[in-house]
């Protein structure tokens, strides 16, 4: 019987949602537990209605035929580190491609761990109740480790389905204070606030762990998951105040334009290694502004949403730059980008070795098992 089984999104070619997976596993799996990512796919197509999932279908079309006609190898070689990275860094199970999958299958584990990202969120095709272990029978072990709930506020909808759902876990933490607000709300519970798992890892942790890229001379890494030309105005800006080159990893086919080098190519250890040799990161990603602060690398994080966008979801970054005093990193205009300026990283790291213990000592805690399978 495996102690942990992990659930949480990772089986993507986002870097954010691997990076967090392999940090949570490696450091549970330090701490003496067996362990499995569980490799949970439904298909949310298929759960559409038929003109939506043909909608979908339809308007991936065009981006897929571009990647794979002007940038064909390189989206080839991003897949195979990726696998490759699955393959040597994580454990997983067997493929579950449903809740009753999951259900057939809890007995082969000891606990489940809700790990980080952006589980607990409800997406526009829905809420999975699976992440919050609807699934599973009273006497498994519930751990959540930093889950996190993007929006700042949860529909009525999903209330009392993420309510009933939170309410049985046997240790309960969450990643954003406004997030312990809306558990409290929903469950009457206290959820303790920890770091993300990326940040349980030390600098040193992920110097070891990255590839360094071939890049002479000093560079601007931009990553951007948002549409808005507004950031790709700040990139530009920083790159004539400073005169420092542009190297992009693209998410949209927009973006294989305009940059300097075009790096669709990078698997996770690549995209660590261009954090942490830049001169300035440049992004609206919640993992490559964390990355940036754990690795020490200057950084500006610009504003994904408006603020009246119904996804908004700027609150969980801008929440996380208070923790660390860098308010003054995250723009909205590239018109408040005046005079590029360095991180003075020694309180940051002061206050990360803080609460990086305090996060470590919650999971210790919460991985625990008495005789009944129950914590301590």
């Amino acid at each position: 019987m495996v102690d942990y089984g992990i659930m949480t999104y990772y089986k993507t070619y986002n870097y954010g949602s691997a990076l967090q997976a392999y940090a949570l596993y490696r450091e549970v799996t330090a701490l003496g537990y067996s362990c499995k990512m569980l490799d949970y796919r439904p298909d949310f197509l298929n759960s559409c209605s038929p003109l939506k999932k043909a909608i979908g279908i339809i308007k991936r079309l065009f981006p897929a035929f571009y990647r794979r006609v002007f940038w064909g190898w390189q989206f080839k070689l991003k897949k195979e580190r990726f696998v490759n990275f699955y393959q040597n860094y994580l454990k997983e199970s067997k493929p579950y491609p449903s809740k009753e999958a999951l259900y057939l299958a809890q007995k082969e584990y000891r606990g489940i761990i809700c790990g980080s990202d952006q589980i607990w969120t409800p997406t526009p095709n829905g809420y999975d109740d699976a992440y919050v272990l609807s699934f599973a029978d009273n006497d498994l072990r519930k751990v959540a480790y930093a889950p996190s709930i993007g929006y700042p506020n949860i529909l009525p909808l999903y209330r009392e389905t993420m309510g009933k759902g939170i309410e049985r876990f046997d240790a309960l933490s969450i990643r954003e204070p406004h997030g312990a607000e809306i558990i409290q709300k929903l469950t009457g519970k206290t959820a303790e606030v920890v770091l993300d798992p990326t940040f349980l890892l030390t600098r040193e942790d992920w110097e070891q762990f990255s590839k360094a890229p071939l890049q002479k001379g000093p560079y601007i890494f931009c990553y951007f998951l948002g549409k808005r030309q507004e950031a790709r105005i700040l990139a530009k800006k920083l790159k004539k105040l400073t005169g420092y080159s542009l190297i992009i990893a693209p998410m949209w086919n927009r973006d294989t334009l305009w940059a300097d080098q075009v790096r669709m190519d990078i698997g996770p250890q690549e995209f660590i290694g261009l954090i942490q040799n830049a001169a300035y990161v440049c992004t609206d990603s919640y993992h490559a502004t964390i990355l940036s602060i754990n690795l020490n690398t200057s950084f500006y994080t610009f504003s994904r949403h408006t603020e009246h966008d119904p996804e908004n979801q700027n609150l969980r970054i801008t929440e996380i730059l208070d923790m660390f005093g860098l308010r003054e990193r995250y723009l909205e205009s590239a018109t408040k980008l005046i005079c590029p300026s360095q991180v003075n990283f020694s309180s940051v790291n002061c206050k990360l070795n803080k609460m990086r213990k305090q996060s470590f000592a919650y999971l210790q805690r919460a991985l625990i098992f008495d005789k009944g399978g129950k914590e301590k």
